[in-house]
């Protein structure tokens, strides 16, 4: 029986402009973890243990409605295992349908530290259950004989098929795919894969795109938990009822952020080339990153495109980027972080900036200490989902 485990994400570029298809995110893979197992046992039992959060869930499983009953969880409980059981229901759904042989299955899911505070009821926005669906995902695959690393791509559909299901359809899967590849550039499939039936749907050549571009060597990230949880899903739905109002001036502002964002990763990938042909150049560039054109490319597009989220925010009534955080950017800005922003859908969970030096990280790190902000030891990590090694 071998134990999976899938990064935590950073949505770095592309905050709600990547839900539209066509357009593109750069979502960062972290240091943080979620840690799966799965084993097959009999008679038809499904058991899933989550012992962060005293988790410990048994129900019989149907394999005509491919459905698990749960035996006498409560409200509660059974929101907390809504990934887990949609992840065994289509996992062994799919592979049922390949000729393995499907019993009973017990998976265990722990995370990392830095995806929760205050016992579990605030979430950092790393994205932990996207990772829990993809470890989990991968190590029930594996459970059924499969090798799961070798069938990446169909585990990562069955993946978004999960987590779309068990969210309620909404979302990019930018979160899946950075769990599954690592730190990539992305572009969202067609939501109607996510709706269609298993196996035929997973069968599919799904027409989305993730492509491996590094954050480049030297951009630490200095990571901080502003204190509470947003609700992606209720902000979403919030821009959408502005897109429904007003369709052009949504377009115009997702056209507008899409093209900024396009520009800052072109920036990244050339810098990436840059710190490579040439290391020694790219250090001095690093210590005065204002005399560089290229890094200068990156943060002026950067900017832009989160100055155009805040005022999508505004317009809109979300609240994207707050004037009480929009501080927390400036202080960093101030403090010798290259650059600074609320990644992802903005809101609250964390704040990020990227530092040149560890000075610059710990001046930015002192300086939101004092304000409250709650500091989260997270690197970048390239890794995606891998087998793993560390006891659960």
């Amino acid at each position: 029986m071998d134990k999976f485990s899938a990064p935590g994400k950073i949505l770095l570029l592309g905050g709600y402009s990547v839900l539209e298809k066509g357009n593109v995110g750069y979502v960062i893979a972290l240091d943080r973890r979620v840690r799966a197992s799965a084993e097959a046992i009999d008679g038809g039992i499904v058991e899933i243990e989550m012992p962060q959060f005293n988790i410990s869930a048994s129900g019989e499983f149907d394999t005509v409605g491919w459905k698990i009953k749960l035996d006498s969880a409560d409200e509660w409980q059974a929101q907390q295992t809504k990934f887990a059981r949609a992840c065994i229901e289509n996992t062994l759904r799919y592979y049922a349908s390949k000729g393995k042989k499907v019993r009973g299955i017990r998976v265990t899911a722990q995370n990392d530290e830095g995806f929760t505070f205050k016992a579990g009821t605030l979430k950092s926005g790393f994205g932990s259950s996207a990772a829990a669906t993809v470890s989990m995902t991968f190590a029930i695959a594996d459970a059924l004989g499969v090798d799961a690393l070798r069938e990446l791509r169909i585990n990562h559909r069955l993946a978004q098929y999960s987590h779309s299901s068990a969210q309620g359809k909404v979302g990019s899967g930018f979160d899946v795919a950075c769990s599954t590849f690592g730190t990539i550039k992305w572009q969202r499939y067609s939501p109607e894969f996510a709706s269609g039936e298993i196996p035929q749907t997973i069968d599919k050549t799904w027409d989305c795109n993730a492509e491996k571009v590094a954050l480049p060597p030297g951009w630490i990230l200095e990571v901080g938990f502003t204190g509470k949880s947003a609700s992606t899903s209720s902000m979403v739905k919030q821009l959408y009822e502005f897109k429904a109002k007003e369709p052009d001036a949504y377009s115009a502002y997702m056209k507008k952020i899409n093209g900024e964002n396009l520009k800052a990763i072109s920036a990244l990938d050339e810098i990436g080339k840059f710190a490579k042909n040439d290391p020694k150049e790219y250090e001095k560039a690093l210590a005065e990153p204002a005399s560089n054109p290229l890094l200068l490319k990156f943060h002026s597009s950067f900017v832009s495109g989160r100055e155009l989220l805040k005022e999508l925010g505004e317009k809109s009534g979300v609240a994207i980027e707050p004037q009480e955080l929009s501080g927390l950017i400036e202080i960093a800005e101030g403090r010798g972080a290259f650059c600074a922003k609320l990644p992802g859908a903005g809101g609250g969970d964390s704040v990020v900036a990227i530092c040149f030096s560890k000075e610059g990280q710990a001046s930015v790190r002192s300086a939101w200490k004092k304000l409250g902000i709650t500091p989260i030891d997270v690197s970048a990590s390239s890794e995606g989902v891998k087998k793993d090694l560390h006891l659960i």
